[in-house]
């Protein structure tokens, strides 16, 4: 099939310490893919790069802002080049609207959309 095999992927994943990106970077890493995983915390990820060491680069890197978007393209380079990007990375406001503060709002479209964005733009 015309499929992309997980051994030959090469992904970025965005959120990749939080609970979905760590349970998919390890199904990947497990399927052999190679992954180029993110995120503003980088030691929820250190014991998947011990057990898949070949495989797994980490950066920390923060996408809503622009110097982490630029890291992340830098690493992207480094990496050898990307042909999938898993956009994980978000921010989960659970509550009513009329609680949140015009800030919180304006903080989750820029991180779940506009920086989603930005970054997917760099790194076509």
């Amino acid at each position: 099939s015309d499929a992309m095999q997980p051994t030959d992927c090469r992904a970025l994943l965005t959120g990749a310490s939080g609970g979905i990106g760590q349970a998919l970077a390890e199904r990947l890493a497990s399927e052999g893919a190679h992954l180029l995983l993110a995120g503003r915390r980088l030691e929820p990820l250190e014991p998947l790069l011990k057990r898949f060491p070949q495989q797994i680069q980490l950066v920390q890197a923060d996408i809503g802002t622009r110097a982490g978007r630029d890291a992340l393209v830098a690493a992207a380079q480094n990496f050898g080049g990307l042909n999938c990007l898993i956009n994980a990375a978000g921010v989960n406001r659970l509550g009513l609207l009329d609680q949140q503060d015009e800030h919180q709002i304006a903080e989750l479209i820029v991180i779940n959309v506009t920086a989603t964005l930005q970054l997917t733009q760099r790194l076509l």
